[in-house]
């Protein structure tokens, strides 16, 4: 399965490999909750689908298809970059673990945890593309960066974290409950002193440099997830 928070992103990386001529036997599934689209890529059938954005969500949808079989989770998005002296717009990461911050994690993990890993072979093979970085990821399940409670202070993971996104440890953490594999392929789509530009009414031209770097980095990352999603017996 290869996931995504957004519908009409999935739908767009599919119409650009369909003209590719590497996915074909297009299917789209409408779903009220999570919808599918179910392909051939290279050959070989690839659901993806639909997560929503945030942690809760991912954590529902990731259990739903756990309990339909799925054996396989590649979640595919982007992230803000916590260091932009050493990652850019449209830098390629595949995270081994994720930050697991107070909330409904708990219930899965149990009390106390604060990392979750990739679990499987596919983070590695991801990790062999020399163009992919490694590390931990923030996984963030609000849409603000100030906030009272102290575990939620972006700056303290600066330190440990190369970037910041909303879902993958609530999709490694409901793998490793169910024992199927999970893996995550992120593409950089802003930088931190993009927050600032943003807080200040500044950021019109980190927008508007984003899309030239970033599409065609984002269309190979989905290629190289599929790829690995793929590989698999």
């Amino acid at each position: 399965m290869l996931l995504h928070h957004s519908h009409e992103k999935l739908c767009e990386i599919v119409e650009r490999l369909l003209g590719e001529r590497v996915v074909s036997r297009v299917r789209y599934l409408p779903h009220d909750d999570f919808p599918l689209i179910n392909v051939h890529y290279r050959d070989v059938p690839v659901t993806l689908a639909t997560t929503r954005m945030g942690v809760d969500l991912s954590l529902w949808v990731g259990h739903q298809l756990i309990s339909c079989g799925a054996k396989h989770l590649m979640k595919l998005g982007t992230f803000l970059s916590l260091d932009d002296k050493a990652v850019r717009i449209g830098d390629i990461y595949a995270p081994s673990k994720a930050i697991v911050l107070p909330g409904p994690l708990e219930a899965y993990l149990g009390p106390r945890v604060r990392t979750v890993r990739a679990k499987g072979p596919m983070t590695a093979n991801l990790q062999k593309d020399t163009s992919v970085g490694k590390g931990t990821i923030l996984t963030y399940p609000m849409l603000m960066t100030k906030t009272a409670h102290p575990a939620y202070q972006v700056d303290y993971w600066r330190r440990s974290c190369f970037g910041l996104e909303m879902e993958c440890s609530a999709v490694f953490s409901v793998a490793e409950c169910a024992g199927v594999e999970s893996a995550a392929l992120l593409v950089c789509n802003r930088l931190w002193r993009t927050v600032a530009a943003e807080e200040e009414g500044t950021a019109s031209q980190e927008r508007t440099r984003r899309p030239r770097i970033f599409k065609e980095k984002y269309l190979s990352g989905a290629r190289l997830a599929l790829d690995v999603l793929t590989s698999h017996d």
